[in-house]
């Protein structure tokens, strides 16, 4: 795609054609996939409400090879999710077995199950629900529910998605005694659902990707970006990749493990920044501007704001109202801009992928950073929930939402040699979920 235009010589016209086709072509074979496997395709995740809660006498059922049974009975939540049952938590002295084997946790106190509400009345068969009237109990029961962290949620920083368990699709976990939930779930989905999944979002970022190409066809690099790409960096420069790497990850790490806002993530990229304009100072590092040229400011937000359109929909459809608080919102956008979307921007696009680029040309250096930056969300995992390794859906983000962000971040930077469109992208990115109602 970086080679289109060479290719289909100076006839402009040819290349507009040829991305259109394409974008039109991967258009409808991602409809093809989203409707031939709607389990593939995540949507945002469900917010449940709480209605009801139920005693039940004895009862047990069989599903998907999972066997359950509540000898003296037990307690039942209903989940609802837009007026629709879609999980229950159900507590009691229970025996489980899935597939032949015992529950991984010994005596849990219950499991959680999401599961539509025409296969759960399906498996309620006669059993009579009486609600619950003990305050007490209702109490007790309403916090262990909202406890419960329910579906799996991936790239929570950014368009948060969830992928909900449709057709054959089973989805569990079981309950300690302390009301904690047993890690990682079972998910029991359609073979081929998560190749799928992997091949529907690589092609809503080729589309993302052509959108780009199709703004930025009469680019040509500037003799600033040339020249600078003509003397490669020193071993300083190339050291301080990685250590800028390993400095972001802590930064990154900050929010995570304080439950400070996303904006905390800032400390470790102006900790990388000031070392930088120190090494900078005393002639270690040379051209040194994060990508911030007088000359390159006033391009790419167009092509931002285009891409941020794709991504929303990407992951939530149209949108069809937006939720703003007045200067509170301002003031929330413009913390995301500077403190989280321009700091990462600087080091990953004006620092890493520059010097990167520097040796080893720009495309090797585009995906290189695309890759690296899928590493570092690999560690953050591996750091901060390793139990969702274990679990299907999150190498959707790893493989693909993350490092897919990442080169779009980075195809942009290259069309623009602007960080500021950049930024403004990736804070887009982290805003409009907040503000959008689908």
């Amino acid at each position: 795609m970086l080679r289109l235009k060479k290719i289909t010589g100076t006839n402009s016209i040819v290349a507009l054609m040829a991305h259109l086709g394409m974008i039109i072509a991967l258009i409808v074979l991602i409809f093809i996939l989203v409707t031939s496997f709607p389990g593939a395709f995540g949507s945002p995740p469900p917010v449940y409400q709480l209605r009801e809660i139920y005693q039940f006498e004895p009862w047990g059922f069989e599903l998907d090879g999972l066997e359950v049974l509540f000898p003296s009975g037990g307690v039942i939540v209903p989940l609802y999710c837009e007026d629709k049952q879609e999980a229950v938590l159900i507590t009691g002295a229970g025996k489980y077995v899935f597939t032949g084997n015992p529950p991984p946790v010994e005596d849990p106190a219950g499991i959680y199950l999401v599961i539509s509400q025409a296969l759960f009345e399906s498996k309620r068969g006669d059993t009579i629900f009486i609600p619950v009237e003990n305050e007490a109990e209702r109490a007790k029961q309403t916090a262990l529910a909202v406890r419960q962290p329910g579906l799996p949620v991936h790239w929570q920083r950014a368009i948060p998605l969830s992928f909900t368990p449709y057709g054959h699709s089973l989805f569990y976990y079981f309950i300690t005694s302390d009301g904690e939930p047993v890690l990682p779930p079972v998910l029991a989905a359609p073979p081929g659902t998560l190749l799928v999944a992997l091949l529907i979002y690589i092609l809503f970022f080729m589309v993302i990707l052509l959108v780009l190409n199709i703004f930025s066809l009469d680019h040509h690099p500037s003799r600033y970006w040339k020249f600078i790409h003509c003397a490669r960096p020193g071993t300083v420069a190339l050291v301080m990749v990685p250590a800028a790497a390993g400095l972001a990850l802590g930064g990154e790490l900050l929010p995570r493990l304080t439950g400070w806002p996303d904006y905390a993530v800032a400390s470790g990229y102006l900790l990388t920044v000031a070392i930088l304009l120190f090494l900078s100072k005393y002639r270690q590092v040379d051209f040194l501007d994060f990508g911030l040229q007088r000359d390159s400011l006033r391009h790419g937000y167009l092509l931002a704001g285009a891409a941020a359109l794709i991504f929303l929909i990407m992951a939530r459809d149209i949108p069809q109202n937006v939720s703003l608080r007045g200067m509170d919102t301002l003031v929330e956008y413009l913390l995301l801009f500077f403190l989280a979307a321009l700091g990462r921007e600087m080091i990953w696009r004006g620092f890493i992928q520059t010097t990167l680029g520097r040796r080893l040309g720009s495309t090797t250096g585009l995906l290189m950073t695309a890759a690296l930056a899928g590493l570092l969300h690999l560690a953050l995992i591996f750091l901060t929930e390793p139990w969702l390794l274990s679990y299907p859906f999150t190498y959707v983000e790893l493989a693909v939402l993350v490092p897919g962000t990442a080169l779009v971040l980075g195809f942009l930077y290259l069309r623009t040699e602007n960080l500021l469109s950049c930024a403004f992208l990736h804070s887009l990115i982290l805003f409009l979920p907040r503000i959008i109602v689908s």
